[in-house]
């Protein structure tokens, strides 16, 4: 009877082993998002890559990103002198209208009539207008290919201004659309552009890719080997530091477009 119980302890024991071995043919485990140093390394010293590490560009001379600013469109209005009821409110007039004898020079849209003269909107010339903080206005010089998104719809701006707001210590920044619409009047847009940041002389890379070690500094670069993907350890010389980026001495190891990859 002892015997009996004992084989089939044995059985369900191979049992639980299969069905072990067979789960973790099934469900292998995940490779890691980054490599590690001294755990990756093949039989021939190489790091190899898994194409999921964090990686980042060498840059020269200036690095270029993109940002917004949440603003409001506004479309400016004038005053036309003119008879009541000589225009319909809401209707787009193109320029060149004639209005109580004289041609309007640009288009236009009738708001209200008060005291013999139409209130009216420019459509010629709309503007959005919106808030950035002081750092961001020191380096507006840096700002260009502005942008006006309201909804789906873009529109180039141009002609951009700045008045410092002195409660909320900010800067309004108004830009030009250069035409107007009517949906275009008191709507909620994104003022989007492109910072363009000198570094000054390069190469660069952000500074969280350099390593310091056996008293040097250096970046491990994306090389190949064999056909696949390896991480190479290139010494540097770091001699500046500019808004988190590393600058190094020229170096032939690394040139503009080379990628870096960080360890964990």
């Amino acid at each position: 009877m002892k015997r009996k119980l004992l084989a089939i302890l044995l059985a369900m024991t191979d049992i639980v082993l299969l069905v072990g071995v067979a789960s973790s043919c099934r469900y292998p485990e995940k490779e890691a998002v980054s490599f590690l140093i001294g755990q990756a390394k093949g039989d021939d010293g190489y790091h190899y890559l898994n194409g999921r590490e964090e990686t980042a560009h060498v840059m020269v001379s200036s690095l270029l990103s993109q940002g917004s600013v949440v603003g409001t469109t506004n479309l400016p209005r004038a005053v036309l002198k003119g008879a009541e009821g000589a225009l319909t409110f809401g209707e787009a007039y193109e320029a060149g209208t004639i209005v109580d004898g004289r041609a309007v020079p640009y288009p236009f849209r009738p708001l209200s009539f008060n005291g013999g003269a139409y209130v009216v909107e420019r459509l010629d010339a709309g503007t959005a207008e919106g808030e950035i903080g002081v750092e961001e206005y020191l380096s507006f010089e840096s700002l260009t290919d502005f942008r006006v998104i309201v909804g789906g719809d873009s529109f180039d701006a141009s002609t951009v201004s700045f008045l410092y707001r002195s409660v909320s210590k900010t800067y309004g920044v108004s830009v030009l659309i250069g035409h107007g619409d009517r949906y275009l009047s008191n709507m909620p847009c994104s003022i989007a552009f492109e910072e363009s940041l000198k570094l000054g002389e390069g190469p660069f890379v952000p500074s969280s890719f350099v390593y310091e070690g056996d008293g040097s500094s250096f970046v491990y670069k994306v090389g190949f080997h064999d056909g696949r993907k390896v991480a190479l350890r290139k010494d540097v010389k770091v001699v500046s530091f500019v808004h988190g980026y590393s600058g190094l001495a020229p170096t032939d190891e690394l040139s503009q477009g080379n990628v870096v990859v960080k360890k964990i």
